[in-house]
């Protein structure tokens, strides 16, 4: 009989080039830090998205500190102190103005650890609150005629937009995700890379799909429930 091994742990840090592959060309923000000694906070990279929103040079801030970068990145110190006590995902906000006006983000932050299982750096992912205000109050005007397209179907429904949150859902999806109703999903679910997808680079991978094809068929993937349990 051969005696079991516990498989050794992964190391899930990423160094610039892997966070590029993932992070480079999404339609959402993405930022990574590396933790040195007792929660010293230093930017590795930040992407494209969230370079143009927070009026940044491209690929000046590397290596800089919270407190370095001329924009309010100041005020996710509290969040990345407790995402790393923790080991747990934590959303904030971020509000600031800038010349062309006020930016108000929402930023959700995930503990990456090395192989010695130790949380060595943190991914943030971030979308627009304003702009994703202002597609809501759009789209509300067509919901009537999109809950009369799917109201009576026994599959769960969404649409969902390239910047990870969810436009709508019927209510056999919110059923099937253990949400009281749609409006529920809608509230609480509004970062699928961080919440909803199992592997957080499955919406990317969709969002390509859809650009380079009119239809997608066929495609089985994970997601968690309200409950956490995994479908």
């Amino acid at each position: 009989m051969t005696a079991w091994k516990a498989p050794k742990p992964f190391d899930y840090r990423l160094d610039a080039a892997g966070f590029d592959s993932t992070f480079g060309s999404l339609p959402i923000g993405g930022l990574l830090v590396d933790i040195d000694g007792e929660e010293t906070f230093r930017i590795r990279a930040i992407n494209k998205w969230l370079e143009r929103h927070l009026g940044l040079q491209p690929g000046k801030t590397a290596g800089l500190s919270l407190q370095q970068v001329p924009v309010g990145l100041g005020q996710l110190s509290q969040p990345l102190a407790e995402c790393h006590r923790s080991g747990e995902r934590v959303m904030s906000e971020l509000s600031f103005l800038r010349p062309d006006g006020p930016r108000h983000l929402a930023i959700s932050l995930v503990p990456l650890r090395d192989a010695t299982d130790t949380i060595r750096q943190v991914v943030g992912i971030v979308i627009d609150l304003i702009e994703r205000n202002r597609l809501r109050q759009l789209l509300r005007q067509s919901e009537q005629r999109y809950r009369r397209l799917v109201g009576n179907v026994s599959e769960g429904i969404f649409q969902s937009a390239p910047e990870a949150y969810f436009l709508n859902v019927n209510d056999v999806l919110a059923e099937m995700l253990g949400y009281e109703d749609p409006e529920q999903v809608l509230d609480e679910l509004t970062d699928l890379v961080g919440q909803f997808y199992v592997d957080p680079e499955q919406h990317a991978r969709f969002v390509h799909h859809m650009e380079t094809s009119d239809s997608l068929t066929g495609a089985e993937y994970q997601v968690r429930r309200r409950d956490g349990r995994v479908i």
